[in-house]
């Protein structure tokens, strides 16, 4: 077959019209996958955005409750160990009167001690007289 040069010619025009159909088409997607891109960021910014705000919101409302705990707790503490001071207080005054029945009676013990020694010495004393003098 005999190749005729309009042919040829007319072959090698769709060929570059083909190509910078491909061109142009390419730059299209390319452009388009750019602009896909910058819509996803800013979505994606605006929705971080979004985020931050309302994680803001829930650590403020969590340093609320932790705040409001810690005041509990302070409250509970004050009140436990005047609790503390209240049951101390009474147990020393309920012991109380077993520490004076105890220093009376040790008092009453050591008097009545004191005594038997003292009669045990006048005792002692008497009869060592006694037998002292009579056998003289």
């Amino acid at each position: 077959m005999p190749l005729d040069p309009v042919v040829v010619e007319r072959a090698l025009i769709v060929m570059a019209v083909c190509a910078v159909l491909q061109v142009l088409m390419m730059a299209g997607v390319l452009i388009g996958l750019f602009v896909a891109w910058q819509r996803t960021r800013r979505l994606a910014d605006e929705q971080l955005a979004a985020l931050h705000a309302r994680l803001d919101d829930v650590t403020v409302k969590v340093q609320t409750a932790v705040n409001a705990v810690d005041r509990v707790a302070g409250g509970t503490n004050a009140l436990v160990h005047d609790a503390g001071d209240v049951v101390r207080s009474v147990a020393s005054a309920m012991a109380a009167p077993k520490t004076v029945l105890l220093a009376g009676a040790a008092r009453m013990a050591g008097r009545a001690l004191a005594r038997w020694r003292g009669s045990r010495a006048a005792r002692s004393s008497h009869w060592e007289e006694r037998h002292v003098s009579s056998s003289r």
